[in-house]
């Protein structure tokens, strides 16, 4: 099994934590969207629907 390497940034703020996250990739991040674990199912996933539709995804339902 492939090792997996994690990494922990101390952030201030969730623009700090991609401010931090796109420097050490080298990646735009274009997806962050905040789910709730206390959230229904049914809302978190059109959550994600919307968010994957906002980047060009088509979604078959």
């Amino acid at each position: 099994m492939a090792k997996q390497e994690i990494k922990i940034y101390k952030v201030k703020s969730k623009e700090d934590y991609i401010r931090q996250r796109e420097k050490d990739t080298g990646l735009k991040n274009i997806f962050l969207t905040e789910i709730k674990p206390e959230m229904f199912r049914d809302d978190r996933l059109e959550i994600l629907i919307k968010a994957l539709q906002k980047q060009g995804w088509t979604i078959k339902k």
